[in-house]
């Protein structure tokens, strides 16, 4: 065990899991108690009609996973580590399934989704346009793309980021600038075709 880690952990939340560890199941509660409410959250952003469910599927993650947490990091940083894998293996098979969906033709699409104040060219330049992003983003190396995710889907200090992924302010620094400057360079030559 690293003691600097586990030095500025909640004492009952280190006795909590060292009785989880131990098999004592009713301990679980008192971690379930102490991050419910900052999963919820954390999930709302992207998912908020499932947050509650990814919340859970985090849940069960921890208490599988529990055995092998060793204070290396902070629980907080371990927990949220498992709570971004859910919502990453969510989002990617949220959008396998709305690449699979069929698109209606725009003249068939329900008239409440159209803006009042938006053509239909402009509608179908937005949706395009946001298409291009999110494939360009995809495009990214993936610790870039994890990143740029957690900074502007989730809203993420860079800070919280570095924490996350276990890496330098700086690291995440880079990975932004480049990003942006690869998203910019990716876009442009799609927009510059309009």
């Amino acid at each position: 065990m690293d003691g600097s880690s586990k030095k500025s952990e909640d004492p009952k939340l280190i006795e909590a899991v060292r009785h989880v560890q131990q098999g004592r199941v009713k301990y679980f509660k008192y971690i379930f108690h102490k991050y419910y409410n900052s999963l919820v959250y954390f999930f709302k952003k992207d998912a908020s009609e499932h947050a509650e469910d990814l919340t859970q599927e985090t849940f069960i993650r921890v208490y599988k996973g529990i055995h092998e947490f060793q204070w290396r990091s902070s629980f907080d940083t371990w927990i949220f580590r498992i709570a971004i894998n859910v919502k990453m293996t969510y989002l990617e098979t949220r959008k396998r399934r709305k690449e699979k969906a069929l698109v209606l033709p725009l003249e068939e699409a329900p008239v409440e989704l159209l803006d009042d104040n938006s053509t239909p060219i402009e509608e179908v330049l937005q949706k395009e346009v946001l298409e291009k992003l999110h494939e360009a983003v995809d495009s990214l190396p993936p610790r870039m793309r994890q990143c740029i995710k957690l900074r502007y889907s989730d809203g993420l200090s860079y800070q919280e980021i570095a924490t996350l992924l276990q890496i330098t302010e700086e690291t995440v620094h880079a990975h932004l600038e480049q990003g942006k400057r690869k998203l910019s360079e990716l876009l442009g030559k799609y927009l510059k075709q309009l």
